[in-house]
């Protein structure tokens, strides 16, 4: 977005992204707070790498405006060169709004964001095929054989944060898979795991491949197959978030038991 009084997203002198009205240096950033692929960032500081982007400006002063989008500037070099496919412009602060919005656009063009457990921490165990956290190293899963021939083989994400299914698929080489370990990625190392190799639930089946639902990955669970989760009991205030298909079961369907 620019012109030559205007704030306007561009691309500066050494390679950064500015967001700001026109300046004698592309290391000023004026009127606004600034966000790219939901962190908190001084764009005329931070060097742009090469990729997809979800860009946020939250500007709170009066003056700030826009009407051409990519239009060179009065200063050499900050046009925009590269597809853009969406620009929202909200007329109020919608700073309180903000990791919703950026997580609906992020989410359908698969620009990762920070993790739930950057925005939401304090988790005492958290299990997911999704990487929660920025901060998290390890493995999503660790998977075997479901005849258990051979060893066990540590899965981990790919480059959006989702179960890398691809080394998965690898691993499995045609053969059912089962999850032997569900990492914590809390930090707090509250693995689930099954050490009876007969017991432990399916991640990938011979014939259809990976387990999903709804085109995410998923783990299949029944009463015969389950982790042990690692924790204790809940004896004083918690919060449970599950995200579970139910296709049958008997009784009251619990998720988690003691």
């Amino acid at each position: 977005l620019g012109h030559t009084s205007f704030y306007d997203y561009h691309a500066g002198n050494n390679g950064n992204l500015l967001l700001d009205p026109i300046v004698t240096t592309n290391t000023d950033v004026v009127g606004g707070t600034n966000y790219r692929n939901g962190v908190l960032t001084d764009f005329g500081a931070t060097a742009q790498t090469v990729g997809a982007h979800l860009l946020t400006l939250i500007h709170l002063a009066s003056t700030g405006r826009a009407n051409q989008i990519t239009k060179d500037r009065s200063i050499v070099g900050r046009s925009w060169d590269g597809p853009l496919q969406e620009i929202i412009i909200y007329s109020t602060d919608q700073s309180t709004n903000r990791t919703n919005i950026e997580d609906n656009i992020g989410g359908y063009y698969d620009i990762p964001l920070p993790g739930l457990l950057d925005e939401n921490p304090g988790a005492a165990a958290a299990y997911s095929l999704r990487r929660l956290s920025s901060t998290y190293t390890g493995s999503a899963i660790q998977v075997q054989r479901a005849d258990n021939v051979g060893g066990t083989t540590d899965i981990g994400f790919d480059s959006y944060g989702d179960l890398d299914t691809a080394a998965l698929t690898t691993a499995a080489a045609g053969n059912d898979m089962v999850v032997a370990t569900w990492y914590d990625q809390s930090g707090n190392g509250n693995d689930a795991s099954q050490a009876t190799s007969t017991a432990r639930p399916k991640i990938y089946d011979s014939v259809t491949g990976v387990v999903d639902d709804n085109g995410k990955s998923a783990v299949e669970f029944n009463g015969s197959h389950y982790l042990n989760s690692g924790t204790t009991s809940a004896t004083g205030t918690a919060t449970n978030f599950a995200v579970a298909h139910v296709d049958g079961g008997s009784g009251n369907r619990t998720i988690f038991y003691t």
